[in-house]
């Protein structure tokens, strides 16, 4: 028996969330990470471009990347009253990504910490819009497995513990021990 295939169980009040709608521009990520937005030479820049570590070819991959794990953090489908709190924190996740993935060695400080707890928060304000996931106010199905399920005949199993006998009398008295009931 194959597992439940929950991709194609829907919300018909409410469409899956359009990607082109969420997805911010460099510009957003370069407001998050103006720190970042100097050249080779200590030049400020305004937004990523060629001569900016990373690039803005650079920063729109990790866009890209940012977009997917932001929408494996929330529900298939919002209502697209949602898409500008979801495009903002797709461009913290994407902020996320720029420290760890261009400045690994301070990832843990700074900013990218500040992006990471903004990312949360928004995150569970955008769960709260589609049913209060993030409060504990709605119970997705649990499926429980059981270990006697998975039980194959064939795998060793463990020889049993031999406990040491010791006569125990019937009626739980130790005085009478040994002694037969009647």
């Amino acid at each position: 028996m194959s597992p439940i295939d929950f991709t194609y169980i829907i919300d018909e009040d409410l469409p899956p969330v359009d990607r082109s709608k969420i997805r911010p521009a460099v510009d957003d990520v370069a407001i998050l990470e103006a720190t970042r937005l100097v050249d080779i030479s200590g030049a400020y820049q305004q937004t990523f471009n060629d001569s900016t570590w990373p690039t803005a070819t650079q920063c729109d991959g990790l866009i890209d990347q940012a977009i997917e794990l932001t929408l494996a953090d929330i529900p298939d489908f919002l209502p697209p009253s949602a898409y500008p709190r979801i495009q903002q924190a797709v461009a913290l996740k994407a902020a996320c990504l720029v420290e760890r993935s261009f400045y690994r060695e301070q990832y843990d400080k700074g900013s990218a910490k500040g992006h990471q707890d903004d990312y949360d928060l928004l995150i569970g304000a955008i769960e709260r819009v589609a049913g209060g996931g993030a409060e504990g106010q709605r119970t997705d199905s649990i499926m429980l497995r059981s270990t006697m399920a998975e039980y194959e005949p064939d795998y060793p199993m463990p020889m049993p513990r031999i406990m040491p006998r010791t006569p125990l009398p019937i009626d739980g008295n130790p005085d009478d021990e040994g002694q037969v009931d009647n």
